[in-house]
């Protein structure tokens, strides 16, 4: 239903600039902190119910994260919880990043959007 870049709305088209951390390996924690991006998505409610034998549930929602370059807190995260942060590395300078973010249910469903951030 949403999603955010740091707090605000992240539409389509709006392509935020950023700095780089000077890291090449995969470990978010040598970053400083101050170059991490918050990215969180809104899912819908959560379907529900009672299944065909008469087992109430709730139904599950995980959202995963991913792109072609920069580091993730976390890589899944799982409803309520949809946000994580984000830090580009040394490798992503002068780039451009392309994000795709991946919602899911217990149903099979899924919904997906991509947005792009640059990095000086």
């Amino acid at each position: 239903e949403g999603l955010s870049w740091e707090g605000a709305d992240w539409p389509e088209g709006l392509v935020p600039e950023v700095d780089a951390c000077d890291v090449e390996g995969n470990d978010f924690d040598a970053c400083d902190a101050s170059l991490a991006r918050r990215i969180s998505l809104a899912l819908g409610p959560a379907e529900r119910g009672v299944d065909e034998l008469g087992v109430a549930f709730d139904e599950g929602q995980i959202v995963q994260f991913y792109a072609t370059e920069g580091i993730f807190e976390d890589e899944v995260r799982a409803a309520p919880s949809t946000s994580t942060r984000w830090v580009a590395r040394r490798a992503s300078k002068n780039r451009v990043v392309t994000f795709w973010f991946v919602a899911r249910d217990d149903r099979g469903g899924v919904g997906w959007v991509r947005r792009q951030v640059r990095v000086f």
